[in-house]
This record gives structure tokens, C-alpha cells and sequence, in this order.
């Protein structure tokens, strides 16, 4: 749903104000990991590692940017970094578990 959502208020923005559609577009990428993930189904670790950091590198760009928006936008950016990080150091244990047994 969160998918959607950020696809959709990226459409919005992209004639109005690119920079912040393309920013949600970027942002709508987290939850399409996190999907795949619950599915069984996740994306390698080194497509994890990419997704952090272009979330850390978008985050810092748009807090550079004047204008509350791109301030709220980059900490958005920011926290699903960390978010994407939490995931991977996750499947790096699961999968570190299912080779031992």
C-alpha cells in the first residue's frame, strides 16, 4: 500500500516540482523491498547495501536543499537508511542461522 502511495504522490509532484517526485519515487522503494521480503522472496544483500546508500545520499542531498520540505524529506530518507540497514543486518544472522543447521 505504502508502494502505491509514494508512486502516487511522486506522479503528482512530477510536473510541478521534479526534484521532490523523483525523491518519492526513490522513497517508494523501501516498501517494495520490505514486500518482497515478507514474500519470501528478498532481493540480494547487495542490492540492500545499494538501498542504503542511495537512502543516506538522497537523505543528505535534500537536507542541503533550503526549504522544510527537503529537510523533512531527507530525515524520511534517513530513517528508512537505517530501516534498510536493520533489514540486511537481519537477513545476514537468518541466513548466518540456516547455515549452521
Amino acid at each position: 500500500m505504502a508502494y502505491f502511495l509514494f508512486t502516487l504522490i511522486g506522479c503528482c509532484f512530477l510536473f510541478a516540482n521534479p526534484l521532490i517526485a523523483i525523491l518519492f519515487f526513490i522513497l517508494s522503494l523501501q516498501p517494495l523491498f520490505r514486500l518482497m521480503e515478507r514474500r519470501g522472496q528478498p532481493f540480494s544483500h547487495k542490492a540492500y547495501l545499494l538501498l542504503c546508500l542511495v537512502f543516506i545520499g538522497t537523505g543528505l542531498f535534500s537536507i542541503s536543499m533550503l526549504g522544510m520540505v527537503y529537510i523533512g524529506m531527507g530525515i524520511l530518507h534517513i530513517f528508512f537508511a537505517i530501516n534498510t540497514w536493520l533489514s540486511y543486518q537481519q537477513m545476514k544472522i537468518d541466513q548466518r542461522e540456516d547455515n549452521e543447521e
